[in-house]
């Protein structure tokens, strides 16, 4: 083996192996994307997302499974995946106002020998409108993704009325994800990209019973509470 990888190993709280680590991370999140182009969430994001997605289902959280976004797609094959391993009868929509829905309704014919049987709903238009007016009434899963570089407080609000709509909806002990937020006090790693995403949960749980739990998420950042 490579001394330099012996040492990064060894001594992983040394500033220069820190830096090396970081850059093997970016060189395996490229790897990763090949040709499917996935943007925007790491190799750690997706398997959180696929555990707590299918912690919903081990313990018969009722409801639908719900995903809202500029850009969903990255995802949607990980979370679609448990729904199908547990063969439940659960539906998985799709929102996002800035993919062609026909495009958006390729990226959802998922790969057979990892969803097979998943139903998969596709919801294109302003989030502000179809959401929500197009929601499941019993909601299970979600991940909300909703970064897109807007000024902070303008996401903020996007994300305030996306809780607004969905949590009222959530089945107790539903799990909902907040993809990008990030805790610069607690976020281990991570980036601080869309601090509208914070702002925007600690506004709307401020006199919840619900607290953010923080992930890691390797090179982006990403936290989940659940409904009491």
């Amino acid at each position: 083996m490579n001394d330099h990888v012996i040492q990064a190993v060894a001594q992983p709280h040394l500033a220069h192996n820190r830096l090396l680590r970081g850059f093997n991370r970016y060189l395996t999140e490229v790897s990763h994307r090949g040709s499917s182009k996935r943007t925007g969430c790491s190799a750690e994001q997706r398997n959180n997302l696929y555990l707590l997605a299918d912690q919903t289902l081990a313990f018969g959280v009722p409801g639908d499974f719900v995903e809202l976004g500029h850009d969903v797609g990255s995802t949607t094959r990980v979370i679609a995946s448990v729904i199908d391993r547990h063969s439940s009868p659960a539906r998985f929509h799709l929102y996002s106002d800035k993919v062609d829905g026909d495009t958006l309704q390729h990226r959802a014919m998922l790969d057979p020998r990892a969803c097979a049987s998943c139903a998969v709903r596709v919801h294109e238009g302003p989030i502000e409108e179809i959401v929500p007016a197009e929601l499941p009434h019993v909601i299970a899963f979600a991940n909300i993704d909703l970064g897109q570089g807007d000024p902070a407080e303008l996401h903020c609000q996007r994300i305030l009325h996306c809780l607004s709509a969905i949590y009222p909806r959530l089945s107790p002990g539903a799990i909902c994800v907040m993809m990008d937020h990030h805790d610069p006090l607690r976020t281990v790693f991570g980036w601080d990209g869309e601090p509208g995403v914070k702002m925007a949960c600690d506004h709307f749980l401020e006199h919840k019973p619900e607290c953010m739990q923080l992930l890691y998420g390797g090179q982006y950042s990403h936290a989940f509470f659940r409904k009491v």
